[in-house]
């Protein structure tokens, strides 16, 4: 059995895989979202990836996912890690340059870059306790495309491709170069601001199914990524689920995109405030045009859409395919 639950951590993202039952259940956390206290007291029914885990009985992950280091998906990462929990093995898109020293904070500067500096530094000190502990730390680098996850659980690489996350190294490097430099904070803003489209973006096979999780990297972010157009070309982007990528904003799918991966199920990790234009409805209104039948949309945070045009978010979704039934069926929490 495979579940995966998609956390209402508010405007970020954290996914809980859970595969097996008993002495076989595996569990693996994509990101995490948000370490900011004011992500959680804005909507009802956020909660921190790491009392959700709590809540779970879950005190060890058997692996964790970084997609890519924006502060509203690594930084609970950190928070699971200094509250006692276990992180077994870490997968990452990109690892920190060796030695890399702690980055300035950047208090009353532009948020974007802020947060991402924060980000980094909160990234930065999980790599090093990671490799502290002598943690099993897996850089996808483009060079693997399909990476076991558990029995039967496998996720495929859609991007970025080797030239992407050699590109990404590159563009960390100087960061970290530039720290103590006047170009310090230009630097690290254009990177925040292109980080996107380095993410990384997996479609996860289970028994027959698909899932594409494509974490922040929008279809017009990977143009010229060499997986990302592969797969568009070639028919591997169709999938029975698809969570939509930067949270639901207008720049999050294409025509092209959307009609290669004819999805039955969309699901959304937005906010309820609707920032920075998340779970836009123009977004789904178009699906459901360019699509032959209307997919079942889902929203991990309540999010006001028009019902005569889209059903009701509800405040979380999950999605469960069923070993050997053939069919994915939901439960909202």
């Amino acid at each position: 059995m495979l579940k995966i639950t998609f956390i209402n951590v508010g405007y970020g993202e954290g996914i809980l895989i859970e595969s097996g039952e008993g002495a076989a259940r595996q569990t693996i956390l994509i990101d995490g979202g948000s370490g900011e206290d004011e992500e959680y007291s804005q909507g009802q029914g956020r909660i921190r990836a790491k009392d959700y885990l709590a809540q779970k009985g879950i005190a060890a992950l058997d692996c964790a996912i970084v997609t890519h280091a924006h502060e509203d998906h690594v930084c609970a990462l950190e928070d699971f890690v200094a509250a006692g929990g276990i992180i077994k093995k870490l997968l990452t898109v990109c690892v920190l340059p060796k030695n890399a020293a702690r980055l300035p904070v950047l208090d009353g500067m532009d948020s974007g870059t802020r947060k991402f500096v924060n980000a980094l530094n909160s990234y930065g000190r999980l790599l090093a306790l990671m490799q502290k502990q002598n943690i099993d730390i897996v850089e996808i680098d483009g060079s693997a495309t399909e990476i076991p996850l558990a029995p039967d659980l496998a996720a495929r690489v859609i991007a970025p491709s080797i030239e992407r996350a050699q590109k990404l190294f590159a563009r960390f490097e100087g960061v970290y170069q530039s720290a103590d430099s006047p170009a310090f904070v230009t630097t690290a803003g254009a990177l925040a601001a292109d980080l996107n489209g380095y993410s990384l973006a997996m479609m996860l096979l289970y028994k027959g199914k698909k899932i594409f999780l494509p974490a922040d990297a929008v279809p017009q972010s990977l143009a010229g990524d060499a997986g990302f157009e592969n797969a568009l070309k070639t028919g591997a982007l169709k999938a029975d689920c698809v969570k939509l990528a930067h949270h639901g904003q207008r720049d999050g799918i294409t025509q092209p995109f959307i009609q290669a991966a004819s999805p039955e199920i969309v699901i959304t990790c937005g906010s309820s405030d609707r920032r920075y234009e998340s779970s836009h409805p123009d977004v789904y209104a178009r699906i459901a045009q360019w699509l032959p039948s209307k997919p079942v949309f889902l929203f991990t945070d309540a999010v006001p859409i028009d019902a005569n045009t889209l059903c009701r978010a509800p405040h979380s979704a999950t999605v469960i395919a069923v070993s050997g039934s053939g069919e994915i069926s939901y439960a909202i929490e």
